[in-house]
């Protein structure tokens, strides 16, 4: 009957949030990871925020209002007594050997060209959730999705599953992953094609 918020860091949230959360992370960028992870024109549930205060709550919400958020109806200040789970996560070095059916780089078109993990295709997080006929049926398999440093990822991975795809987030996103000696990315700006495009 209600959605829930989670507004802490993603590490915080790696470590166990409610199913099918949305992670918008903080007050800062409230209004922009809002607007990618709810849309109010095809949802009308309320929103429910994980907050440290009223007064943060408060900014919160008047964020949200400025893209069109007018649902959100109250806030929770601990996650206690609730039922947590992890969500799903894939090590840089298991990648190889992990069955997905989409290695998906969240991040904008520029940052995809100057590097990217081979096989990879881009949608920025922002227009993940306007853009799901571009992505593989929920019931095709694991959408492995990364960005540059892992809290964009975070915000679209929610919104993902709340759309109810199975997504496993890549450990470190793409700084992780170009960590590890021998991995070299993708460089080019060459279009990708997502399923259905």
């Amino acid at each position: 009957s209600a959605i829930f918020v989670d507004t802490r860091a993603n590490a915080l949230v790696h470590e166990g949030t409610v199913d099918r959360s949305l992670n918008i992370p903080g007050v800062e960028k409230a209004a922009s990871y809002g607007a990618w992870v709810y849309d109010p024109e095809r949802e009308s549930r309320p929103l429910v925020l994980l907050a440290d205060s009223r007064e943060q709550a408060e900014q919160i919400r008047d964020h949200l209002l400025r893209v069109g958020i007018d649902t959100v109806r109250g806030y929770i200040r601990s996650l206690d007594g609730l039922e947590l789970v992890a969500p799903r996560m894939v090590r840089p070095e298991d990648l190889d050997g992990f069955a997905h059916s989409l290695l998906l780089d969240v991040r904008n078109r520029s940052e995809y060209a100057a590097g990217h993990l081979p096989g990879a295709e881009q949608l920025s997080g922002g227009r993940v959730l306007w853009n799901l006929d571009r992505l593989p049926d929920p019931g095709a398999g694991t959408i492995v999705s990364y960005c540059r440093s892992g809290v964009r990822n975070s915000v679209a991975a929610s919104a993902l599953r709340r759309a109810g795809y199975d997504v496993a987030e890549l450990e470190g996103s793409y700084l992780g992953w170009a960590a590890i000696p021998g991995n070299a990315p993708v460089v080019g700006a060459a279009e990708p094609a997502l399923a259905g495009a």
